[in-house]
């Protein structure tokens, strides 16, 4: 398929604040999700609806998450779709991954709000194990 291009984008908020990982080789993975309009028409009536999309960012554009992204930024991203197939407790599970190559912010958040947190102190970081994690 010389046409196809495997391209997603995605306009919405930052759901929370992103969690930093590293792989087993040392490369820095940002983790978070993105709140996007879901609306529907329903019976002539249109309902409004948020569907959360789940992202993951790896090296520099980890890097760039860690530093700037917190919640409620609001963010243009454009991800790359994959999915996985794995065992969990005896049952097949399937998941569906969005990786980011490029991320614009389109608003900041409020820095008043006590969900956010811009201390520049040290976390604990969680290795990402790449073959098992379900995101």
């Amino acid at each position: 398929m010389r046409n196809s291009h495997n391209q997603c984008q995605f306009l919405g908020n930052v759901g929370g604040n992103p969690d930093i990982r590293f792989t087993k080789n040392g490369t820095k993975v940002a983790v978070f999700s993105l709140a996007v309009e879901n609306n529907r028409l329903i019976n002539g009536e249109w309902e409004d609806g948020t569907q959360w999309v789940n992202l993951q960012a790896f090296g520099k554009i980890a890097e760039t998450v860690e530093k700037h992204i917190r919640k409620g930024a609001g963010l243009l991203v454009q991800a790359r779709y994959s999915s996985n197939r794995t065992e969990i407790d005896g049952e097949t599970r399937y998941f569906h991954n969005f990786t980011v190559y490029d991320l614009n912010i389109v608003r900041w958040p409020d820095r008043d709000d006590d969900d956010n947190d811009y201390d520049d102190e040290e976390d604990e970081y969680e290795y990402y194990d790449e073959d098992v994690a379900p995101f």
